[in-house]
């Protein structure tokens, strides 16, 4: 999983395109490239079955950007026994997040972070139109989802999210969910004066999945109702068809689980009081935070090639609808909420279909819909607008950033975006469903058959191995004494 798309309050937007990542303000013409360094662009060849390994290296310093010609058709279907070889970049990116604070100069200055292939973790300080990099990490594997949040000095509650209102005391981190279940929060700027120990970082692991991948990370305030404060809660979901709810900082208090998917959490978004998660079983399920209980669930119709259609993203849209896309699928539903006492109902709204598969959608405000998808458009802005009757359609809209990034990204030619949400493998299935692993009940060595002959190659390796040693006894001097004594008694 990828997040290649995050927005913050006033309208800031960061996107990853590939191996390029662009910020800037919807309602300003400026476009920022947020530059790697050092910059690399290594295609590694992967073995399937029957081949060698190999490594190619191509570097493209004219285009910038990762463009192979039918790669992802190949990495599509590709044959069993034969070699296929999908090109990956070290510098392609894999996860995007901003951060700006309230006050004077927060339309001006603002963080974003960049995750990239190669396990780097890029933090950029955005002025006036430039980008400059305050920090570099380590991740420990590829992170799949990035977030920033806020640990007040003072103790009070911590500002979270996308946007704070802070102390200069207070300490701002970037936390990076990871590959391997973790959830590791990393500073955002390094001091110049203090010698970085390179074997040990400044960074702190704040919780794990065990045996697990962490497929989303979201930090919200939370009201509490048996105290009336407001605190801090981080939602991690996984692979393992959970989602844990944590206080944080204190990551080791965990608050609850919202159990109820049956297949791998693939996004969820949240508020202060509620939560929404789609997930591979092909359901979209909402949830009350505070108490774990799962307030409604809307099953995905199947698609015309027989399988279920996965719903991969979701985003809030204010507070009363939430945006739906799906993998290998052109639709955008809009969907809303109505609430009758403890009563939720999911209903879809509207729905369109984009011109080639979504990649990512996020919501600056209550008005707004932001869509990454492929070429020529790349990233898209929607409003859900409401007419007479009830009926609702979501129409187009433009904004200067919009333009200004197609400007940009066409000045070195058009950048193949990739064709689907989830991977899949040579066979055509989901890396990230796990009957495709050991851990599943159709395991090998479950099979009855298979079962009743290992029974009974042990029971001839056993008798094998008694008759060796009946065999041995026999040609040992203690029994042949014994045999000597035999024949003379009779």
């Amino acid at each position: 999983m990828k997040q290649l798309l995050h927005t913050a309050s006033g309208s800031i937007v960061v996107v990853g395109l590939r191996n390029r990542a662009f910020t800037g303000r919807l309602d300003a013409g400026d476009v920022v490239e947020l530059e790697p360094s050092p910059p690399a662009l290594v295609p590694v060849a992967v073995k399937h079955s029957g081949t060698n390994d190999s490594l190619q290296r191509a570097t493209d310093t004219k285009t910038k950007a990762h463009y192979v010609e039918g790669s992802e058709k190949a990495a599509a279907s590709p044959q069993p026994g034969t070699q296929t070889v999908e090109t990956v970049a070290l510098d392609e990116i894999q996860a995007v997040a901003v951060h700006t604070s309230v006050g004077p100069g927060s339309d001006t200055a603002w963080y974003c972070a960049v995750a990239r292939y190669d396990k780097t973790l890029t933090v950029y300080h955005v002025l006036n139109g430039k980008a400059r990099i305050v920090s570099q990490h380590r991740t420990g594997k590829r992170a799949s989802s990035l977030v920033f949040a806020t640990v007040s000095a003072t103790g009070a509650t911590p500002a979270t999210a996308t946007t704070t209102s802070q102390s200069p005391n207070d300490l701002t981190v970037v936390i990076a969910g990871d590959l391997a279940g973790d959830a590791t929060a990393f500073p955002l700027e390094l001091d110049q004066n203090v010698t970085v120990d390179v074997e040990n970082p400044p960074r702190r692991v704040l919780l794990g999945h065990t045996a697990s991948m962490l497929t989303a990370v979201k930090v919200v305030p939370s009201h509490d109702a048996g105290t009336d404060e407001m605190t801090n809660w981080i939602l991690t979901a996984d692979r393992d068809e959970k989602i844990r709810i944590s206080s944080f900082p204190a990551t080791h208090d965990i608050q609850s689980f919202l159990l109820g998917h049956e297949a791998f959490v693939s996004d969820i978004d949240a508020n202060d009081r509620e939560c929404v998660s789609v997930g591979g079983d092909g359901t979209i399920r909402y949830w009350d935070i505070s108490t774990g209980a799962e307030l409604a669930t809307l099953t995905c119709t199947e698609s015309s090639a027989g399988r279920v259609t996965i719903p991969v993203k979701v985003s809030f849209l204010g507070k009363d609808q939430i945006a739906v896309i799906y993998d290998e699928s052109t639709t955008l539903d809009i969907l809303s909420v109505t609430r009758n006492v403890n009563v939720v109902t999911l209903t879809p709204l509207t729905q369109i279909s984009v011109a080639s598969q979504p990649l990512a959608i996020d919501s600056p405000d209550d008005h707004i819909l932001l869509l990454l998808a492929a070429e020529p458009l790349y990233l898209q802005a929607f409003a859900v607008v409401r007419h007479e009757h009830r009926a609702y359609s979501l129409e187009s809209q433009s904004w200067p950033f919009l333009n200004a990034l197609r400007t940009s990204v066409a000045e070195y030619g058009p950048i193949q975006m990739h064709t689907a949400v989830l991977e899949r493998d040579e066979y055509g299935r989901l890396k990230m469903d796990k009957l495709n692993e050991t851990r599943t009940t159709n395991l090998p060595w479950n099979n009855v058959d298979r079962r009743e002959k290992a029974k009974n190659r042990n029971k001839r390796q056993k008798k094998r191995r008694k008759q060796a040693q009946d065999d041995e006894y026999r040609e040992g001097s203690d029994f042949q004494q014994i045999q000597l004594a035999s024949e003379e008694l009779s």
